[in-house]
């Protein structure tokens, strides 16, 4: 794995995840496994699409490839669970 500096990866990971459709694909595939095909059906993406926004989490470190598909990585369940935990205040939403 690349060392990557904490602020840098930060700024990636909040610009990855500023897109709404990033945050809706990275909840699809949660904690199991997704293929890009799922990915483009459920959200009625193109292929070259699916594979940006794919790439895009995956640069974030959010998803990673996991044979035919893709799966969460610790970082991306951590950032679910905080949105979860996030969510449940009554004014906040984290979608």
């Amino acid at each position: 794995m690349d060392e990557v500096n904490p602020k840098e990866h930060h700024g990636i990971l909040a610009n990855v995840l500023q897109l709404r459709i990033r945050r809706e694909v990275l909840k699809y595939i949660g904690e199991g496994i997704k293929t890009k095909r799922e990915i483009e059906k459920t959200f009625g993406l193109s292929e070259t699409l699916a594979e940006l926004h794919l790439a895009l989490l995956e640069k974030a470190k959010v998803i990673e490839k996991a044979g035919e598909g893709y799966r969460s990585t610790p970082a991306g369940i951590g950032y679910l669970k905080n949105c979860e935990a996030f969510s449940l205040e009554p004014s906040k939403k984290c979608d």
